[in-house]
């Protein structure tokens, strides 16, 4: 039985459904903004959908155009700069989660600390992140809106997922503080966006949705929620793989992201999430990516102690067991042939990490907060090791 308590985190307004990037026009308009910072990768500052969310602005505004895979602080800092230099009063990120979480940096270092100082200020955050990732900050932040053209769902997570460029690890700065105001979900939005980051990214909201329910701290409610996600990627992703175009399954991957991610901090992720960020940011590997090459040997890990947990998926995807572990190996082989279906590295020679790196990785993953949650617990590096020398 759940006991405990729980504050339900500060939420952000949500503009949603095909065209809502229209309603922009609108909502920089109610924010009095004059200044608006548009915050965008390179391959995104060269498009179409650039300029037309430019166009919609109705007010003057500057691009930068630095954002980097897994967000390493510098292109914070360097984005924070260029923020103060343009007098910028919004920010608004157009692009993946680390569009997301590069503008998260920005306002958050623009308001913490002075321009000299940002790349030692995000040094302390790192140092700190390794004892806690939760902070809190009191000064006021520049308003930001999100336009996520992926499913990473950073733009519904009052954290940062940041990389320290000194280490090459992923730390977290977390603080409710750092919730968007705004978040635009608009299908016709994401049809410039590579399916296989499209798709990867589902995946890894269908793997977060696992170590949800998986999570020591589950709680009925986020299963809830965690659930309906499972069951609408199950049906709508494989559309999305065979008619990119379609524009109800990609509105529908949009909503299971919301629901899935809105809600992890309640319950935390576990040793897939610690996987695929230290993955990601010492290979530059996407997260999706990461999390389809981690997936099964992760949850594999914690059997069978979360078998009677992963059968409660069961139902979600249209399956019948006649006992527990059966439904726990039926769940987590749909997860598989969804990821083969849809194309997905299931290794990390397919994504070039060599077994001579092993090592060097297995202790990244063993400093990843998010292990402290896995529902069994990591005794020691080598354990990480073994585990990895199954995905080569």
């Amino acid at each position: 039985m759940p006991a405990g308590a729980a504050t339900w985190p500060d939420t952000c307004a949500v503009e949603f459904g095909d065209g809502a990037l229209t309603r922009l026009t609108e909502a920089v308009s109610r924010s009095g903004a004059k200044r608006v910072l548009v915050v965008t990768g390179a391959t995104l500052s060269r498009s179409r959908l650039l300029q037309q969310l430019r166009s919609l602005l109705g007010t003057d505004s500057t691009v930068y155009a630095g954002v980097k895979q897994h967000a390493p602080y510098d292109c914070m800092a360097a984005g924070a700069r260029v923020a103060k230099e343009c007098g910028a009063d919004m920010l608004i990120s157009l692009g993946g989660g680390s569009a997301t979480d590069t503008a998260k940096g920005i306002r958050l270092a623009i308001a913490q600390a002075q321009a000299g100082e940002y790349e030692a200020f995000f040094e302390r955050c790192s140092e700190r992140a390794a004892v806690s990732a939760q902070f809190s900050f009191d000064k006021p932040m520049l308003p930001h809106i999100a336009v996520p053209t992926t499913l990473s769902g950073s733009e519904f997570s009052g954290a940062i997922g940041a990389t320290d460029i000194r280490t090459g690890r992923k730390f977290a700065i977390v603080d409710r503080i750092l919730l968007p105001q705004l978040v635009i979900l608009d299908p016709r939005a994401t049809l410039e966006t590579p399916a296989p980051l499209w798709v990867s990214g589902a995946l890894k909201v269908l793997s977060d949705a696992f170590e949800e329910i998986c999570s020591p701290r589950s709680l009925p409610f986020v299963d809830a929620l965690a659930l309906h996600a499972i069951r609408l990627i199950d049906t709508h992703l494989l559309d999305a793989v065979l008619t990119p175009a379609n524009l109800h399954s990609r509105a529908m991957l949009q909503h299971a992201t919301w629901m899935s991610q809105s809600v992890k901090g309640h319950t935390g992720l576990g040793i897939v999430c610690a996987l695929r960020h230290q993955i990601g940011a010492l290979f530059g590997v996407p997260h999706g990516t990461a999390s389809c090459i981690a997936f099964a040997a992760g949850l594999g890990f914690n059997r069978p102690l979360v078998d009677e947990r992963l059968a409660t998926i069961a139902p979600a995807l249209g399956i019948s067991a006649s006992d527990v572990s059966s439904a726990a190996d039926a769940v987590l082989r749909r997860g598989q042939e969804l990821i083969r279906a849809a194309g997905m590295p299931t290794s990390l020679h397919q994504v070039g990490v060599s077994e001579a790196r092993l090592g060097e990785l297995a202790d990244a993953v063993m400093h990843d907060r998010q292990l402290r949650n896995n529902p069994r617990q990591v005794r020691s590096v080598q354990e990480i090791h073994q585990l990895l020398q199954t995905l080569i």
